[in-house]
């Protein structure tokens, strides 16, 4: 069974280009890390997302060494579908939204939908967990921010910012907020801390994922003794 955390950072918040895709493969205890960057074509990027991640159209050309999406379209493909007796389980904080550029980028590329996949979404499962109050509807909770979650779980910056340059094998220096190996590094360590709390995942996920977390777990606090 294969678990897949991941994250992107893209053109807009409407659905548009992805130029990076970052992803944690866990499989048999053990967490692997993944990134890609994408070249876009000019005129690509919004002026907000280009404020946010400070990323233009000509960088990622040079981050991603020109390639495309389909050009590594055979490896994401492979590490994300599962069999029909063994789905794959996605888990992203805002699934629909990191899915939708993920799927739009398969279409224009013309290749075929991802198969045996099981989408789980953070944002709404730590909802009710985190009840933090909604500002525009009375009695409601809001979505909480992956800030949010990050700081009910305590995670720290040194922290997610060492992991990362763990498990993606990269110089820390490389990796900071609205960078998808970072910020897919703190729903990791947030979902694993949430998990190692005792409480119980997601009904839809709880019994397929719950042994690799703990497995997870019991390695890294192995690796700490």
């Amino acid at each position: 069974m294969k678990l897949i955390y991941l994250d992107t950072e893209t053109t807009g918040l409407k659905i548009g280009r992805m130029f990076q895709l970052a992803y944690i493969l866990l499989e048999k205890g053990k967490a692997t890390g993944k990134n890609f960057f994408f070249a876009l074509p000019p005129g690509s990027m919004t002026f907000e997302a280009l404020y946010n991640h400070g990323v233009s159209d000509q960088q990622t050309v040079k981050l991603s060494k020109g390639k495309k999406f389909a050009d590594h379209w055979d490896e994401i493909r492979s590490d994300f579908e599962g069999t029909p007796e063994r789905k794959t389980h996605l888990i992203a904080h805002n699934m629909k939204f990191d899915s939708g550029f993920i799927e739009n980028e398969i279409k224009l590329a013309g290749l075929l939908p991802l198969k045996n996949v099981v989408k789980n979404c953070t944002v709404e499962y730590f909802t009710p967990i985190l009840q933090i109050p909604s500002h525009r509807k009375a009695h409601k909770y809001k979505y909480p921010s992956l800030r949010e979650l990050v700081q009910t779980y305590k995670i720290t910056d040194r922290e997610a910012t060492q992991r990362a340059s763990e498990i993606f094998k990269c110089k820390s220096k490389l990796v900071k907020f609205h960078d998808a190996r970072y910020d897919v590094t703190m729903l990791f360590l947030c979902c694993r801390q949430y998990a190692g709390d005792g409480r119980i995942l997601q009904k839809a996920i709880r019994n397929s994922i719950i042994k690799v977390i703990e497995q997870e777990t019991e390695r890294e606090n192995g690796k700490d003794l």
